[in-house]
């Protein structure tokens, strides 16, 4: 049986010659998967990355890609001060891997669910001024924070010129949308992002196929200009370097995407609001109990914050108890062991710890 693996990797190191070592040792050997590389970058906080995109089959003459006998387990061995992580995709499971990987999500845990991913094809962005690979991961980086329903996945630039650059997006979880619903969602963000005329979404299934592709816009693509390009790509950079907290002086003015928006702390601009106290400010359809308990990386959520900094008052009657996270997080669990038919745990708790989001006051 075949195990094809997609691996999309980023390697990090704080030397740069340890970077193109590790490169050079990769591009020299001789070894059956094939891999393309993106440009080395310096990181604003310090060293360099690089991103590589590969595949292989697993399989085939014992070959591996991941695992300790894999190449990267080789590339660890080697190079013992560089960084590698990186997220797969094969036939049984997706998910993070550094050098193992993590089968964190069963593809294969019920025949009648799918997962799916996005690609995107660029091919005007293959005219860029800049560097391709950097408008690439721009471009990515920018879709995945309007659309709240794609993680970014990974870039990759064919040989052959003909043929189009292309982005990947996994989905996140609890995302149990069809594909022409996810296509919907994509396309309204990239009209939103005034993508070029001939971008074209691709929505695939675990094993790469194509089940829907569309062009971005209805009418037929024409060609391309320069300026459009580098007009296009300054506006997303202009979009990403609005933070959670520049959106939070404007509370009025919020709209759902703004709320993708997350700052290396995990704060969305309704953390801000709520220490502010401009939560009254912002509109009630952005008050839902998923905006409200989002947690950032100290597990903190605007609710916790409105009841730390005296602003609870300000808050929808129903978010005012001080307990209505905790009591929303038990609920959910209570619900979820129902989900799997264990009711006697799930009625043991309800009756040792009385609900009120259960109706059982």
């Amino acid at each position: 049986m075949s195990n094809d693996t997609d691996v999309f990797v980023t390697l990090y190191s704080e030397s740069l010659l340890d970077i193109n070592a590790a490169l050079a040792y990769l591009a020299n050997k001789d070894r059956t998967w094939r891999f393309d590389l993106d440009q080395i970058k310096k990181e604003s906080l310090g060293g360099y990355s690089a991103r590589i995109s590969g595949w292989a089959n697993e399989n085939s003459f014992n070959y591996s890609i991941t695992g300790e006998d894999g190449e990267l387990g080789d590339l660890e061995c080697k190079f013992p001060n560089i960084e590698i992580r990186g997220w797969y995709r094969d036939e049984y499971s997706h998910g993070s891997f550094q050098i193992e990987k993590s089968y964190e999500n069963d593809n294969s845990e019920s025949e009648s669910e799918d997962s799916y991913y996005v690609a995107i094809e660029t091919g005007s962005l293959r005219d860029v001024k800049s560097d391709l690979g950097d408008a690439l991961w721009l471009f990515a980086s920018g879709l995945a924070r309007r659309c709240k329903i794609l993680e970014l996945g990974s870039t990759s630039i064919p040989d052959e010129k003909s043929s189009s650059p292309e982005c990947s997006f996994s989905l996140v979880e609890k995302t149990n949308l069809s594909p022409n619903e996810i296509l919907e969602q994509v396309l309204e963000s990239m009209r939103w992002l005034k993508v070029p005329a001939d971008f074209v979404i691709k929505i695939q299934n675990n094993y790469g196929d194509d089940l829907v592709i569309e062009q971005v816009y209805s009418q037929k693509a024409t060609s391309v200009t320069n300026q459009q390009i580098e007009d296009f790509l300054l506006r997303i950079e202009n979009f990403l370097s609005i933070t959670p907290k520049v959106l939070a002086e404007s509370p009025a003015d919020l709209e759902g995407f703004c709320l993708n928006n997350i700052d290396e702390d995990g704060n969305s601009a309704l953390h801000f609001t709520a220490a502010n106290g401009t939560m009254d400010q912002v509109p009630t359809h952005l008050l839902t109990i998923e905006n409200l308990t989002r947690e950032n990386h100290a597990g903190e959520t605007p609710l916790s914050v409105a009841h730390q900094h005296n602003y609870a008052h300000q808050l929808p009657n129903q978010f005012k108890d001080r307990d209505f996270s905790k009591n929303y997080k038990r609920k959910l669990y209570i619900e979820k062991l129902f989900s799997e038919e264990r009711d006697d745990l799930a009625d043991h708790l309800i009756e040792n710890f009385p609900n009120p989001l259960l109706g059982n006051d």
